[in-house]
């Protein structure tokens, strides 16, 4: 299971609306959704949480745990409700060393505070394109925003 909290954006509401040459207040319900949508398609192609966010999460216990790359605070690990003593690689692996069974929770803090600026315009580009095109096509997203995302992907992980 797990619970996903956000706390900041990569872009907000009135950078899309200023890119979209949007000045009124109209369109921004529908605005925010596709904003969040991009940020998740950005986060599924290149395999890094792009919004801050505060993730809980419970798994059986396997031994190593890959978590949501960048992982930028570990708040909380506990294995059957108890506080275990673990490490975390800077790829975003948890490992808890010895043998243990049981459910593992953990509560940590993922994300950019900060993004590089074609990360962002791809980010506004899927949105602007879902606003002006709301309706289902073939391409999952646009060819400039692949492009644009490529050098940021992490294939070895995809986000996990």
């Amino acid at each position: 299971m797990t619970k996903r909290e956000i706390i900041t954006t990569a872009v907000t509401l009135d950078e899309l609306k200023t890119h979209l040459r949007i000045a009124n207040n109209v369109f921004d319900v529908d605005l925010e959704g596709k904003l969040r949508a991009a940020h998740y398609a950005v986060e599924h192609h290149i395999g890094q949480v792009m919004m801050m966010s505060r993730f809980e999460e419970s798994m059986e216990f396997t031994g190593v745990q890959m978590l949501r790359y960048p992982v930028n605070e570990v708040e909380a690990v506990t294995l059957n409700g108890t506080d275990i003593p673990y490490t975390i690689t800077d790829e975003g692996m948890l490992v808890i060393p010895g043998v243990h069974t049981g459910t593992l929770s953990v509560r940590y803090i993922s994300g950019n505070d900060e993004v590089n600026d074609d990360i962002k315009i791809a980010i506004m580009m899927i949105a602007a394109d879902m606003f002006n095109n709301p309706v289902d096509r073939v391409e999952t997203m646009p060819r400039a925003s692949q492009m644009l995302l490529r050098p940021y992907r992490r294939y070895e992980s995809n986000g996990r």
